[in-house]
Parts: structure tokens; sequence; C-alpha cells
């Protein structure tokens, strides 16, 4: 009996910018910001700034 294992599909990752705010810092030293109750972590980023940027990669939770 052979077990068929079906492919999951990579969502696309948005293309256009998104802008937040800043919240917290990472124990890493990343920025933290909230979209769409999703926690977004953003490399050289400092509490209360308010930065553009894209995704790269999505998961359930963590962008």
């Amino acid at each position: 009996m052979s077990t068929k294992r079906g492919r999951r599909r990579k969502k696309r990752l948005p293309e256009e910018a998104v802008e937040v705010e800043i919240t917290a810092l990472s124990s890493e030293g990343r920025g933290i910001a909230h979209v769409d109750e999703r926690t977004v972590f953003i490399d050289q980023a400092l509490p209360a700034e308010r930065v553009l940027f894209k995704y790269t990669k999505l998961s359930k939770n963590i962008a």
C-alpha cells in the first residue's frame, strides 16, 4: 500500500509594503510589531519608529 502525500502549496507573500509602528524589541534586537493579529519581527528597527517593510517569510502567527 503506497501512501501518497499531497504537496502543500506555498502561500504567496504580499508584494506591497506595509507600514507599522514598532512596539518592542526582541531578545535578538529585532523590532516587534503586530499586523492582523500576527507578530512581525523587523531587523534594524527600534521601538516607537514607524517603518515600511515587505514580508520575506510568513507563518501562521509569525512573520
